[in-house]
């Protein structure tokens, strides 16, 4: 019998709570949770839209945990992105790492 593969962090140093489970599934973040994800202290930054919570912390585009000094990585920007000059489906270049509890 083989053993369930235990989940690495991707980031040295990253807490495992911010992957997938174990076993596949996707994280369910509640807005604390997200909050942490803000590029600060080495950690990822991590944006909410519309439910689904994407990794941006390889954009260019979000150096610091901060977009175009308009908006800070860890919170939810599903009422912000309707002001933006661009489509809220731009996120989707960007991996889903899981959902925002409601």
């Amino acid at each position: 019998m083989l053993s369930p593969k235990v989940a690495e962090p991707a980031i040295p140093g990253q807490a495992l709570s911010n992957v997938g489970t174990q076993f596949g599934g996707m994280k369910e973040f509640t807005k604390e949770e997200l909050a942490k994800n803000n590029g600060k202290n080495g950690m990822p930054i991590y944006v909410a839209h519309k439910g689904k919570v994407y990794d941006v912390t390889n954009s260019s585009l979000w150096e610091s945990g901060e977009h175009q000094g308009m908006h800070g990585g860890g919170g939810d920007l599903t009422k912000d992105i309707a002001d933006a000059p661009h489509e809220d489906d731009v996120l989707e270049r960007f991996p889903v790492v899981g959902t925002l509890k409601a």
